[in-house]
């Protein structure tokens, strides 16, 4: 297993103290087998505990980004901007990434310490239309002038809008009453 940042400022990275490095990647793995979801876990700098190789699935979008120059780059820094403030909320944080996916972070707080920040999603939360791909140029146009790579590897992948609020709204019915999901179903059987 390749461990990026097994180091921090202060050390060893303060989540390897509580937990070993298998019994995370398993968590994570049988997280994203579960939910269909990519997830990773960084520390309170937003570098990655696991190499995004090395992790189960990562989006041929999100591979595209990393490789670019400064790409990886500019995730890390949103990662560790989004754990900061899920960890100031104490509760987990939804943003937008730099390239212009929708992302989580959830605080690993542990003694009232901040130690880490799991990172998931790069999921669309609709279905893009034309004013999603003009972003999406105009969020990407300093690392890549290859949209059309870049605009390939986002359709297949994050256009399951239906599956995921298939999987996740229709699961919990709380959810599901705000959303409005499954209600046309209800109504198709009255």
């Amino acid at each position: 297993m390749n461990v990026q940042s097994k180091k921090t400022s202060s050390g060893q990275s303060k989540i390897l103290n509580y937990i070993d490095l298998e019994t995370l990647k398993e968590i994570l793995d049988a997280f994203m087998t579960t939910t269909n979801l990519v997830a990773n876990i960084v520390d309170t700098e937003g570098r990655p505990l696991f190499s995004w190789n090395d992790i189960k699935k990562c989006s041929k979008f999100c591979k595209i980004i990393f490789q670019l120059q400064n790409g990886f780059r500019r995730c890390q820094g949103a990662y560790k901007r989004a754990g900061k403030q899920a960890a100031a909320l104490g509760e987990p944080y939804i943003f937008r990434c730099p390239s212009g996916l929708i992302e989580w972070a959830a605080p690993i707080i542990i003694d009232g310490e901040h130690i880490g920040t799991i990172i998931c999603g790069q999921v669309l939360m609709w279905e893009p239309e034309e004013f999603f791909w003009v972003e999406l140029r105009e969020m990407n146009n300093d690392i890549t002038s290859d949209f059309q790579q870049l605009f390939e590897a986002a359709k297949p992948e994050f256009d399951t809008t239906e599956v995921f609020r298939a999987k996740f709204l229709k699961s919990d019915p709380l959810l599901s009453r705000v959303s409005g999901f499954g209600t046309e179903e209800k109504s198709k059987k009255a």
